[in-house]
């Protein structure tokens, strides 16, 4: 495990093991913009799919809706923004490209990076001017066991998006994970959340619930009640409960949420830090356990 710290760090990496790559480049992001740094990427891509397969799966409403958002920080002079980047990306190239749809609204939140299936990067940061250059976040890079759990979630993700939808994922042939951990690696768990799946949430109050030194917690959304009231339980027997949030949020829903938060944590006596610049980290380490990744401490990601 290395942790990224920013997006100088992640996508100077990710772009280096791109070059890199000798069988496969897989993309799975929650918004994939059509700003400076989106295209930039993109023609990296373009670049690579001649001789390796790279394949780009985003979600579709995510996408969009951010293709009509101004970036934070002005673009170059004279740049001219795609109006779709699936197109964008199959111009002229051998990129495959799928689009993860919304019924009823639920979107892929994930966002994941695939090197080789022998690499693997995730956290919060997806593809645009933003997570560049502008916002602070985190990503982590891994290595062993787990990058083939991630490439079978890949498969499956992308299997479901294809012309067969839901009815092709039988047909899935998942790669075998290993089991036994060598001298040199740490133990891993993929915890996903979905319609029907609520793990995430699980294993944070789980984890909050048998806390007895610290919790300390970074996010951009807090709205979820059982995830304050395990904090207050928390504090009451003495544990250690820090927050960090971002003094300047992207909507001001939130915004009034998290300082709703941080007030009844405060009273609690809690620990509440304000980050000077927008912060998109999403992680919480509860004594000597960490969890960080694509997840926000709200509705729509618990």
């Amino acid at each position: 495990v290395e942790y990224l710290i920013d997006g100088k760090a992640f996508f100077t990496d990710l772009e280096n093991e791109i070059r890199n790559a000798t069988k496969s480049v897989d993309t799975r992001v929650f918004i994939y913009d059509n700003d400076d740094y989106a295209v930039r990427f993109s023609d990296l891509l373009r670049w690579k799919s001649r001789n390796t397969r790279c394949r780009v799966l985003m979600d579709e409403l995510g996408s969009i809706a951010s293709w009509w958002t101004e970036p934070e920080s002005p673009m170059p002079a004279g740049f001219s923004a795609p109006g779709s980047m699936p197109h964008y990306l199959r111009k002229a190239s051998r990129i495959k490209v799928r689009e993860s749809k919304n019924p009823w609204f639920v979107t892929d939140h994930t966002k994941i990076f695939l090197i080789d299936d022998r690499i693997g990067y995730l956290g919060g940061m997806n593809i645009g001017r933003e997570y560049r250059y502008d916002w602070h976040d985190m990503m982590v890079r891994v290595e062993g066991p787990v990058v083939t759990a991630l490439k079978n979630d890949f498969e499956h993700a992308w299997q479901r998006q294809g012309g067969l939808g839901d009815w092709g994922v039988p047909f899935l042939k998942k790669s075998p994970v290993r089991k036994s951990k060598r001298a040199d690696e740490i133990d891993i768990r993929i915890l996903k959340t979905g319609p029907a799946k609520r793990e995430i949430e699980t294993a944070m109050l789980a984890a909050i619930r048998m806390a007895r030194k610290r919790v300390y917690l970074q996010n951009s959304y807090f709205t979820s009640d059982l995830l304050v009231d395990e904090l207050i339980e928390a504090r009451k027997r003495g544990v250690d409960v820090r927050m960090i949030f971002p003094e300047d949020n992207d909507s001001k829903l939130l915004d009034g949420s998290n300082r709703s938060v941080a007030r009844t944590l405060l009273n609690a006596g809690a620990r509440i830090y304000l980050y000077p610049k927008f912060t998109h980290v999403k992680a919480i380490v509860v004594d000597d356990w960490a969890c960080l990744g694509s997840a926000n401490f709200d509705g729509l990601s618990m």
